[in-house]
């Protein structure tokens, strides 16, 4: 977990979380209405938000997805993306949860390996750069 004096909080968004967010989100567009519809876990330090995850349920041929995972860049590899992960998985389980990235985000495809997610598939020619958008799933089993 982080290496700060106060672990991060991790609790669903609210619009009010928008300004923080949009200061580091690397995604096009913007997270307003996931905020709105309650589709964002947010981790906060001090009140200030410095990681976020997105999801939708159903998102991927009915089952849940992982739409966006982000973490300020001052505060990665501190436990914040695992915490966020396991937080919007927990939430969307028990079920089969999927996510993805582009074939070019060699940290992202490391964190799925490390967090022990099945690699289901690549498709190419979806993104505008030429990348191709690697597919995972994680199973969540009943308790």
């Amino acid at each position: 977990m982080p290496t700060h004096a106060n672990s991060p909080t991790i609790r669903l968004g609210t619009p009010t979380d928008f300004p923080h967010i949009d200061r580091f989100d690397p995604f096009a567009g913007d997270r307003q209405i996931e905020l709105a519809q309650n589709r964002v876990f947010v981790a906060v330090i001090d009140d200030l938000v410095i990681g976020y995850t997105t999801f939708t349920n159903p998102g991927f041929i009915g089952h849940p997805f992982i739409n966006y995972l982000a973490v300020g860049q001052p505060h990665r590899r501190q436990g914040v993306a695992t915490g966020l992960l396991h937080t919007a998985t927990s939430h969307l389980g028990p079920a089969r949860i999927f996510a993805s990235t582009e074939d070019n985000n060699a940290e992202m495809l490391a964190f799925f390996d490390k967090e022990k997610w099945t690699h289901a598939g690549t498709i190419q020619g979806v993104n505008k750069d030429g990348s191709a958008e690697c597919f995972f799933y994680y199973d969540i089993r009943q308790a």
